[in-house]
């Protein structure tokens, strides 16, 4: 169970529940490595917890937002439709929102026409690994499966989830320009979080930017990769180390059972009884308890990509993170810089946003951040 201090407002809440633990694939970098079949959600526990959320909410948050985990959710469709069904019927005291991340293996034409019928209530989210070929490589071979057009046409707003492997990092550029080809306006991408990432294979991630970065260059109408669409302009913040993620205060996890912890990964699907014995003695509403001092000083502390469980998990400490994508997000940070040097430098005429960024360049290309990895 949590412990907390008395909580922080938030505009957004964000409740997983865990339909079940079960997943029909088994991708290269997944980090779920208790997945049961027979662990799911009673309807009775959902509506229980469901109820009991927006009563402690009250005066917590604007909105709630419900996200459907598992495993993979669509094995428990059914039980889906019911809970969502269920909470249309009923009144609450706020607004909220229903949202689902699938494979997408699984989706057949009857879960489609119900996923229409209500496209305003209930998102639909798709994890999608790039090109086919990147797909099938992370992914046990299931992009026949999938009907990428289906998500782009009917959610056309929510960005593909695309995680870069070991074995796909190389072919970053490939699979971006792909989903841009078949329409896919918003691509959220990241390095996988738990793989054994060497400076070799950040090289290769390093040469995937630079393409990308000639690519948006002459294709400045589309929205860039979320890799490259970073605020450089972050160096004007303030540097004291925040918590990164809502972990454990504004996000939490619902277990199949009832039980209720602070995310998707530190939760008993991902972390062994001891590991969650010790998170049970962390107020996650204190940020002092995720703050490490290496990284306080940093001037990209505040957009760093940083999740607690993951270090937990590879590290053994919550504040400990991986020093390989610790160089990664460098790379990123300076390629973004790169790019929106490039795109300036096209400008006849600097609006004042402009002008901060070509400032905010000005003093990164002076920086540490930049001496300390040379991503050309």
């Amino acid at each position: 169970m949590l412990k907390k201090t008395p909580q922080s407002l938030f505009k957004r809440k964000s409740i997983m529940l865990m339909l079940t633990y079960e997943c029909n694939l088994n991708c290269v970098y997944c980090y779920e490595k208790k997945k049961h079949p027979s662990k799911t959600m009673p309807l009775e526990t959902a509506k229980c917890i469901i109820e009991k959320i927006f009563a402690e909410n009250d005066k917590v948050c604007e909105e709630i937002e419900f996200d459907f985990m598992g495993g993979e959710p669509l094995l428990e469709f059914d039980r889906m439709k019911e809970i969502a069904e269920w909470m249309w019927s009923c009144t609450w005291n706020k607004p909220y929102i229903l949202y689902a991340t699938t494979n997408g293996t699984l989706l057949n034409d009857g879960m489609k026409a119900w996923f229409i019928q209500h496209k305003e209530r209930i998102v639909l989210g798709l994890s999608y690994d790039g090109s086919p070929e990147m797909q099938n490589q992370n992914r046990n071979s299931s992009a026949v499966n999938i009907d990428i057009k289906y998500f782009i046409t009917t959610w056309p707003f929510q960005p593909f989830k695309m995680t870069l492997s070991k074995e796909t990092v190389g072919q970053l550029y490939k699979g971006v320009t792909y989903l841009h080809r078949v329409g896919m306006h918003k691509v959220h991408a990241n390095l996988a979080f738990g793989l054994d990432w060497t400076l070799k294979t950040l090289d290769a991630f390093a040469k995937q930017l630079v393409l990308l970065i000639d690519f948006y260059v002459v294709n400045p109408e589309l929205e860039r990769v979320s890799l490259l669409n970073l605020d450089v302009t972050v160096i004007f913040h303030k540097t004291d180390a925040p918590k990164y993620c809502g972990t454990g205060s504004g996000t939490e996890l619902v277990d199949y059972d009832g039980r209720v912890f602070p995310c998707h990964i530190i939760s008993p699907v991902t972390l062994s009884t001891e590991q969650l014995k010790v998170i049970a003695q962390v107020d996650f509403e204190n940020k002092s308890c995720f703050a490490n001092p290496i990284c306080e000083t940093c001037m990209l502390v505040s957009i760093c990509p940083n999740c607690y469980g993951m270090n937990l998990l590879h590290t053994g400490d919550l504040k400990k993170r991986f020093p390989v994508l610790c160089k990664g997000f460098i790379i990123q940070f300076m390629a973004n810089c790169k790019l929106q040097a490039k795109l300036l430098t096209r400008k006849k005429e600097l609006t004042e946003k402009e002008k901060k960024l070509a400032y905010a360049l000005i003093i990164i290309n002076k920086s540490k951040i930049r001496k300390k990895k040379n991503y050309e």
